[in-house]
């Protein structure tokens, strides 16, 4: 009998083990779902509604109500994302992140004079905060930033430099020349304009949203090598690179050389004025481009490429090339396609 009775036991302790550890629904999730069908006024509701009467079942952390609205962000959703970022200070009101994405949310709405506002209360919250001190400086370096963009004059804001890449307007995207090696269509395939959206590893393990980018390529030296620009609005920077107040922009330079049988590539780009290099080959259904610069290595694979779509992920090795860790994704959808008039 007391066989049974430890069975009976055991059962029951793994039973509130898993009910204790049980993870609890993201309410970001629900919410989306309710705002999809009934608008943002009924999520706000079901929100408080769930908060009343289902605390644990659901998750309420502040991050939850952020996740949810740069997703209305990405998706143009500006006023939606207002209001849930406003709900957001109103439950967390002591947390300056939260006030930094409702200015977010503003400064992307074109209300600059309410997202100075709270882009001041961060300043102002965040040296008071519990947070620790590298995320301090963070949320302010951030902050400050995005202020000092809404206090620029618009030339300082303008870019042109994808107009004067693309000068040429009967061929834009360049051409091939008869007499170039002929693997210089590997990235030639890639002629014309793509747009882009990255997915970058956080802190904590998890893939978090990179923002959006235009990746425009064309053949370049008279059609002997390829060149693109990696062109992204200052406002879709991620956080981590908003104090650099301007778009970023980044190009590279491919060229093949028939002795090594390998890809030379030269990447430049204006957020820190480095310069990096890289060796790419042709891996049967993928091009891999290896570097190693200040010291560490990097891998960049492009796969799945077709058409009208590839896929890039960008690897980092702190033992020689041993090991690798994933860093960065970017999923490209062609968007203008390349003009091979010779």
């Amino acid at each position: 009998m007391s066989k049974y009775i430890n069975l009976i036991l055991v059962t029951v302790l793994v039973l509130c083990t898993n009910q204790a550890f049980a993870q609890k629904e993201s309410i970001n999730t629900v919410l989306y779902k309710t705002f999809s069908k009934k608008g943002i006024d009924s999520a706000v509701k079901k929100y408080h509604k769930l908060k009343k009467e289902d605390d644990d079942k659901y998750e309420f952390a502040e991050a939850e109500l952020n996740i949810l609205g740069y997703r209305l962000i990405a998706e143009g959703k500006n006023k939606a994302a207002i209001i849930i970022f406003e709900l957001n200070t109103k439950m967390y009101p002591e947390s300056p992140n939260a006030f930094d994405s409702l200015g977010e949310a503003y400064l992307r709405a074109g209300d600059s004079e309410k997202a100075a506002q709270q882009y001041e209360r961060v300043l102002e919250m965040t040296p008071k905060s519990q947070l620790d001190d590298k995320t301090k400086s963070f949320i302010e370096k951030n902050a400050a930033s995005k202020l000092a963009y809404i206090n620029s004059s618009e030339s300082e804001r303008e870019s042109t430099v994808l107009e004067d890449f693309l000068s040429n307007s009967e061929n834009p995207y360049g051409r091939l020349h008869p007499d170039a090696p002929p693997e210089t269509e590997l990235w030639g395939q890639l002629a014309g304009e793509w747009q882009c959206t990255a997915q970058i590893l956080q802190p904590n393990g998890q893939w978090g949203p990179g923002g959006k980018a235009k990746w425009v390529w064309k053949y370049t030296l008279d059609g002997f090598a390829v060149q693109d620009v990696w062109f992204v609005e200052w406002l879709d920077l991620p956080p981590g690179m908003a104090q650099i107040n301007r778009p970023f922009v980044g190009t590279n330079f491919r060229i093949f050389d028939p002795e090594k049988g390998k890809w030379e590539a030269i990447w430049f780009a204006n957020n820190k004025n480095r310069m990096s290099t890289f060796v790419a080959i042709n891996d049967g259904d993928k091009v891999i481009m290896e570097g190693k610069n200040r010291g560490r290595h990097s891998r960049i694979t492009f796969y799945n490429m077709s058409e009208n779509s590839f896929d890039w992920k960008s690897e980092t090795s702190k033992d020689d090339g041993k090991t690798w860790q994933e860093t960065t994704r970017i999923h490209g959808t062609k968007i203008k396609r390349e003009n091979r008039k010779s």
